[in-house]
């Protein structure tokens, strides 16, 4: 998630019109009649934040990078798939509209979104829309009937940086975050993984105000506060400048981040300055290796560069693409994809036999004991973990690999 220089947030008002103005549709398709017949488009909708504060546009690029790839060869079994977007300029009212334009218009799903307000999962319920591919950043989410992750989301980028950090033999890891509520669920996890994996408490956690440009106080307080490792849950931007305060202040410890709020641009900006650091996510980190070495690798790189070229490449990117594919497969073994057909099919899917799409873990629909028993939604805990060299290229010890933290 990128993050943009701070300016004032102004007011929102007249909030529907806003949220409005801000959906689009990457076809030229009319009418509201996606779901009701087998010859019009599917319809779905990805929403993504765009403000001062806060940029995952290349969210939407992704998506509509897919539609366009299923219907350049046909669509869904002869049928256009329609993609609408929504910017929900992270307010929770036009969170809200969002999916009332997702419902009015008769989506099939909301897919490969980024929500950060539980309010919308009520509203999808009533609705019966599933709510595919997020990132499991509220517990709301994790545990809504019409909510169906494609990856560990960020139980799993939480699990493995502790992971990460308790097996390079840490003991006094700082945990730094961002100012909304979904950053602080992100401490919630982060502490009870440190637990698991190391019986012990964590000690000094950190919030970064979004106001917040200038990071060194900050740095100044962890190099003084004896600490040997930093995990955070922060934006692009704070990640890589409070990354440079503490190299150039002296901090030679390990860092670990996780896949969504870490760029390969922004590594690369790093370069010397990234000393022992870790980039964790429940989707294959986007790299050269993992591009050359993984076949669905290289047909996303190949897409996105033909549609978008230039985006920052991502887990929120992938996630994007591969929770589109999830939907195209198995919207192409339902007879009449709708909402209702669609809600059924993704809760039909079993592990014996899961949506493969080669960027993420194997999807199924939740069944039986899910790996952590409190977030019921959660299918998976696989995960990968990647090293950035001095370049600011990510390195797997096995590229396209993924480590199982539920075992």
């Amino acid at each position: 998630m990128t993050r943009r220089p701070i300016m004032a947030m102004v007011a929102i008002a007249a909030v529907s019109s806003i949220a409005l103005t801000a959906c689009g549709s990457s076809s030229g398709s009319d009418g509201d009649n996606s779901d009701g017949g087998s010859k019009g488009p599917i319809r779905i909708m990805t929403m993504y934040t765009d403000t001062p504060a806060l940029s995952n546009k290349e969210i939407a690029s992704n998506v509509k990078a897919a539609a366009k790839q299923v219907n350049d060869a046909g669509g869904i079994n002869g049928r256009k798939l329609e993609v609408l977007t929504c910017n929900n300029q992270l307010d929770p009212n036009v969170h809200l509209t969002c999916i009332r334009t997702a419902i009015d218009k008769k989506v099939s799903a909301v897919v490969g979104s980024v929500s950060f307000f539980p309010t919308v999962y009520p509203a999808l319920e009533k609705a019966g829309i599933s709510f595919l591919g997020g990132f499991g950043i509220q517990k709301e989410e994790l545990n809504s009937p019409i909510s169906f992750p494609v990856s560990a989301g960020e139980p799993g980028w939480y699990y493995a940086q502790a992971k990460q950090l308790a097996d390079l033999g840490m003991k006094n890891p700082a945990w730094i975050q961002c100012e909304p509520a979904a950053c602080k669920f992100g401490e919630e996890i982060f502490r009870a993984a440190w637990k698991k994996y190391t019986g012990g408490k964590l000690g000094k956690v950190i919030t970064i105000p979004d106001k917040a440009t200038d990071l060194s106080t900050y740095a100044a307080d962890l190099l003084s506060s004896g600490v040997d490792s930093i995990a955070t849950g922060m934006y692009v931007s704070e990640n890589q400048q409070l990354t440079k305060e503490l190299r150039t202040g002296g901090f030679k410890g390990p860092i670990a981040v996780n896949g969504p709020n870490m760029t390969t641009e922004a590594l690369k900006e790093l370069g010397s300055n990234l000393g022992d650091f870790y980039v964790s996510g429940g989707m294959l980190p986007p790299s050269a290796q993992n591009i050359a070495a993984v076949p669905a690798m290289a047909e996303w790189h190949k897409a996105i560069e033909a549609f978008a070229p230039g985006l920052p490449a991502s887990e929120l990117a992938l996630n994007g693409w591969a929770s589109t594919k999830v939907f195209i497969d198995v919207a192409k073994k339902v007879k009449d994809v709708n909402s209702t057909t669609m809600l059924k099919a993704l809760n039909g899917t079993k592990p014996d036999n899961p949506v493969i799409t080669g960027i993420a873990p194997p999807f199924s629909a939740v069944q039986g004991t899910p790996p952590l028993p409190e977030f019921k939604r959660l299918g998976t805990l696989m995960v990968s973990i990647a090293k950035a060299d001095a370049s600011g290229a990510l390195v797997q010890d096995k590229p396209g690999s993924f480590l199982d933290l539920s075992k």
